[in-house]
C-alpha cells in the first residue's frame, strides 16, 4: 500500500519511469497523463500528471489543455484549449468526466524538469466554469490518500468513496428535472445519482447528451 501526503514528490528518467516510481507501475512507455487505478482497489479513480500553471500542452492534432492550481491549492481548473467543441464533447459522450482524481502537478519548481512531480491532493469534479462546457473545476478533498498495491487491495485502502463528499453527487436525477423521454433512458440504463452521469460515458449524442449537460450544469451551479 502506498499512503500519499500533501507536497510528496517523485522523480524518473522518462514520463513512465516518474509513474512507476509514483505509483508502483511497471510501464516501459506510456505517453497519456492519466493512470486507471482500479487495479489498485480506486475503482473510477485516475491518477493525474499535468502541468498546472497555467502553459498550454498536449497534441497538435487537437488536444491541447491548460491547467492552473488555484493559489490556496484547493480547485484545479482544467481547460481545453483548441476550438474544436464537438470533438471534446463527443469525447466526454464516450468516456465520461473522470470525476476522481489524484492530482500530480508536473515541474512544480518551474526547473525545467518534467519528470518531477508533486502530489497536491485528490480532487473531485465539481462544476464547469464555463457554460460552454470547455473548462471543468475539480475541488481537492482531501490532502490524503491511500492507494492499495496492484492486485491486492485491501480494506485499509481509499476508493472513490473517500472522495465523494460534495452532496450534490448524490443528487437523484430524478430531481434534476430531465425530460419524460430522457429520463426514461437514464433510468433503463440503471444511471440513478449525478455521480454516475459523471463516472460513466454516457455514449449519446444529440440533444439528449446537451440535455445531460445541462443539467450537470445546472446540478453544480446551486
Amino acid at each position: 500500500m502506498k499512503i500519499f501526503n500533501l507536497g510528496d514528490c517523485f522523480m524518473g528518467k522518462s514520463h513512465a519511469s516518474m509513474i512507476n516510481d509514483t505509483i508502483g507501475t511497471n510501464f516501459q512507455k506510456w505517453f497519456k497523463c492519466t493512470v486507471n487505478l482500479d487495479d489498485y482497489g480506486a475503482n473510477d479513480v485516475i491518477a493525474w500528471f499535468v502541468y498546472m500553471d497555467g502553459t498550454i500542452h498536449g497534441y497538435p492534432d487537437g488536444w491541447e489543455w491548460a491547467n492552473r492550481l488555484s493559489a490556496d491549492g484547493n480547485v484545479i481548473t482544467e481547460t481545453y484549449m483548441t476550438n474544436d467543441r464537438d470533438k471534446l464533447l463527443k469525447k466526454r459522450e464516450e468516456d465520461g468526466y473522470y470525476p476522481y482524481r489524484l492530482a500530480f502537478q508536473l515541474d512544480p519548481n518551474r526547473s525545467g524538469n518534467r519528470y518531477f512531480c508533486k502530489f497536491v491532493g485528490a480532487f473531485c469534479f465539481s462544476g464547469f466554469s464555463q457554460n460552454d462546457y470547455m473548462s471543468v473545476k475539480y475541488t481537492k478533498v482531501t490532502d490524503q490518500f491511500k492507494l492499495g498495491d496492484k492486485g491486492a487491495y485491501n480494506g485499509w485502502a481509499d476508493g472513490k468513496e473517500a472522495l465523494m463528499k460534495d452532496k450534490r453527487l448524490l443528487t437523484n436525477i430524478s430531481e434534476l428535472g430531465f425530460s419524460e423521454h430522457v429520463y426514461r433512458i437514464l433510468n433503463n440504463g440503471k444511471i440513478s445519482t449525478v455521480a454516475e452521469l459523471l463516472e460513466l460515458g454516457i455514449g449519446i449524442s444529440g440533444s439528449i447528451a446537451e440535455e445531460i449537460r445541462r443539467k450537470i450544469y445546472e446540478c453544480f451551479s446551486c
